[in-house]
Parts: structure tokens; sequence; C-alpha cells
């Protein structure tokens, strides 16, 4: 029975494309470094990636970790992303910043076009540091082949808000709303349910626990 494996076929194009070829490397200015995970990554899992991140990335990274059912750390990542023209961050896994397939690719290509690097800790084939052009071309050939997976990515159990459905723009507009830039009105359009079921949605959004921003220290 063949066995469909993402990572070998990254590697084989990428071989394919002499995307290996050190004479890309440049070493550019960089910014910031952030990391993105779900809340039920361990901390050795992130202190084991970090290591991998050369010195000239810098010794700090910031690590935005998102409580359980909500992606409205993500998205106040995604703004601090859209102030800097440079930077790398890092993914535990592809599938942590989307409840659907649709919302991950579509965040995933929007991290492509801002030309931010970027490293998927379970997919190896991405970890390409300080060669931009490289990186990103990487990225676009993980993207494809994922995009072409049936019935992927499958949510963990940290990534669904228990008894409830939120849309995937939800938490953007959530953060858009409690920073007091959009009406009530323009976050109960999203949400295909009764009057009074999206006051009991938001309620219990606004109740639930939160996320963090913390300086993680590179050792």
């Amino acid at each position: 029975m063949w066995i469909f494996q993402p990572e070998k076929a990254i590697i084989r194009i990428m071989d394919q494309m002499n995307l290996f070829d050190d004479s890309a490397y440049a070493t550019p200015l960089y910014r910031s470094l952030w990391l993105y995970r779900r809340p039920s990554t361990p901390d050795s899992a992130i202190t084991s990636v970090l290591k991998l991140v050369p010195e000239s990335y810098g010794r700090e990274c910031s690590v935005y970790t998102d409580a359980f059912g909500r992606y409205d750390m993500w998205f106040r990542l995604h703004d601090e992303i859209g102030r800097y023209k440079g930077g790398l961050l890092i993914l535990m896994s592809l599938g942590d910043i989307g409840r659907t397939k649709d919302a991950v690719l579509s965040r995933f290509r929007w991290l492509i076009e801002r030309r931010i690097e970027v490293v998927i800790a379970d997919c190896p084939a991405t970890m390409i540091f300080e060669r931009p052009k490289d990186n990103r071309l990487a990225l676009q050939v993980a993207c494809d082949i994922y995009a072409s997976i049936e019935g992927w990515p499958k949510m963990k159990p940290d990534q669904m808000w228990p008894g409830r459905s939120y849309p995937d723009e939800w938490d953007g507009l959530y953060v858009k709303w409690k920073n007091r830039e959009i009406p009530t009105s323009e976050l109960e359009k999203v949400t295909p349910v009764s009057h009074n079921t999206f006051y009991k949605m938001l309620n219990a959004y606004k109740s639930g626990p939160e996320g963090d921003i913390r300086t993680w220290r590179i050792r």
C-alpha cells in the first residue's frame, strides 16, 4: 500500500529545483523572532526547536500562546508581523494556525506574500535559516503539497471550543472589536446564529481563558 509522505516529496522537489544551493546564501538583518504555539505544546518542544536557531537571529524570541479553542493571540501576532518587513516565525505545526484547511492555507499564503521567513518544526524541509529566497521557495512547495492532501488538517483538541463552533473570521474580528476598531454588528454578521445565541457566544469567549505573550531567552 502506497503512503503519501509530504516531507520526502518536499525534499525531492527542492532538490530537483536546486534549492539546496548555498550560493543563494546572504546574511540579512533580522528585526524580530516569533514563535506561535497551541496550549498543548510542551515547553520542552519549544526549547528543542529554538536551539536550532542561529545566533544571527538574536537570543530572544517572542512566544505567542493561544488558549484552548481561541486564535486571538494568533491575530495579535498577525498584526505584529504586519508592521515589519522581515523576521523569522517558527510554527510548531502548519495546522496550528487555523481551525479549517482553508483558514490555515489562507494564513500561510499571507506569510509567504509578506516575505516572512517561516520554519515549521514538524516539517524539517522548511528549516532553512539565513537564506530567505530558499526558505520562501521551500514554503511555497510545502504549501502546494499540503493543499493537495484530502481531509487535512485534523484539528487537535485544543483548537476546538467545547460545545460551540466559531467561524474562521471570528478571532481576528474579536481582536478588532476588543480594540474598538469595529462595531459589535460587524462581529455578529459573520456568526450565523440567532441574536441571543450570538451574545451567549460572545460572553463565553470574553470570559474564557486567554493566551499570553512572553519573551523566551534562547540559550
